[in-house]
């Protein structure tokens, strides 16, 4: 039997970003923040959503995926 892993998709906003490595999210559905996600230097998706977060233009939601056990951002759109 092959064991595939689950793997879990989420979307929350950002509300803050500190440095180039430290993001904030907030979970729109409960209201509750979480800071516990690390950006990383090495992916074209960190740079835009900096780039993003500094022009300030509208609302960043990201998209988190979850498989066994660790979490990455894989997507990210601007709502304005």
């Amino acid at each position: 039997m092959i064991q595939v892993p689950i793997i879990q998709k989420k979307e929350y906003t950002v509300v803050d970003l500190v440095g180039c490595d430290l993001i904030t999210l907030r979970d729109d559905t409960t209201g509750k923040t979480r800071n516990d996600l690390k950006l990383n230097e090495d992916w074209d998706i960190t740079a835009r959503i900096i780039d993003k977060f500094k022009q300030g233009k509208g609302r960043i939601k990201v998209t988190v995926f979850k498989a066994l056990g660790d979490e990455q951002i894989k997507a990210f759109k601007v709502i304005e």
